[in-house]
């Protein structure tokens, strides 16, 4: 019977210290915030609350990235789900239709309807991400205003090309009930011509660069990704690259500065309920981005 009890104890300080070993940063947590009798933020309630909030100064910015036809709802609702739980405001960056030539198939966002409910009673902003994120790829992994085999222009007139596919994406939105007033360019990449007419839909856009929100030599309100996003093959050391980003924003003296990044729901909500634990913990302000926008108006006015 002794020798049961000892084989027991030790498995159970072996699965212990497995799970440790595995997550490093959990130790790390615990003993830094223990030192300086902070409460640990794995310890935190289900709400992310532990007690009087202390705001830094700065806003955060959360965006769902690449929800499109063929998303899977489940893990969207989840994401969903735990930013409303946590009064966390946020956006949506929606492609309207995905395309997988390679296995011949075409989805639209009208021939989803629970997906469209889902994102009509999420109270997310909704940015438009393209139209189908792709040029002769998939959704989402090829790029759709730029060819990344040549490194440069798409060899059609991208003008009219450009103009036909924001078209077409707003005649999908249109079907679904939605609209749309914020722009991010797939990857980001495209040309002088396709950002011109991106300015004659939309005045307000995502962009991924570091810094505070600007005005671009278009008019347009840029907002930035400065913090990035969790990336699939190496999510927790992203959450911790992450939230390092966040603890230097934090401290700089430049109040302008947010703190924006973007998530992939299919990853689930672990990582993302990390972020959030760890912004508040900074003492961020999560905030939509139509609000920090009003906010960028009003200095940028004051300061003229």
């Amino acid at each position: 019977m002794r020798k049961k009890w000892v084989f027991l104890i030790c498995l159970i300080l072996y699965l212990i210290g497995g799970f440790f070993w595995c997550n490093p940063w959990i130790v790390k947590e615990i003993s830094g915030n223990y030192v300086s009798g902070e409460i640990p933020e794995i310890l935190v309630n289900e709400r992310g609350e532990k007690g009087d909030f202390s705001w830094n100064g700065h806003y955060a910015l959360i965006r769902l990235e690449d929800v499109n036809p063929a998303s899977d709802p489940t893990s969207l609702e989840e994401c969903i789900e735990l930013l409303k739980n946590k009064n966390v405001p946020f956006s949506i960056a929606l492609i309207p239709i995905y395309k997988n030539p390679e296995q011949n198939e075409t989805l639209y966002l009208h021939e989803k309807p629970e997906l469209i409910r889902l994102i009509k009673d999420s109270g997310a902003t909704i940015v438009l991400h393209g139209c189908t994120h792709q040029y002769d790829g998939e959704t989402g992994v090829d790029f759709e205003f730029w060819d990344e085999i040549s490194d440069g222009p798409l060899k059609v007139n991208n003008t009219e090309y450009a103009t036909s596919k924001i078209e077409l994406a707003l005649e999908e939105l249109e079907k679904c009930g939605l609209t749309a007033e914020i722009w991010e360019t797939p990857h980001y990449t495209s040309t002088d011509e396709v950002a011109k007419v991106v300015s004659q839909y939309f005045s307000k856009i995502y962009e991924g660069y570091d810094g505070k929100l600007t005005i671009n030599k278009f008019g347009q309100i840029v907002i930035p990704t400065n913090l990035d996003y969790v990336r699939g093959d190496q999510p927790v050391q992203s959450v911790f690259e992450m939230l390092a980003k966040g603890e230097y924003i934090s401290s700089s003296g430049d109040k302008d500065i947010v703190a924006s990044f973007f998530y992939h729901p299919f990853l689930g909500t672990d990582y993302l309920r990390m972020l959030i634990g760890g912004l508040k913990k900074q003492g961020y302000k999560f905030v939509g981005p139509e609000e920090c926008i009003r906010v960028f108006y009003r200095q940028f006015e004051h300061a003229q």
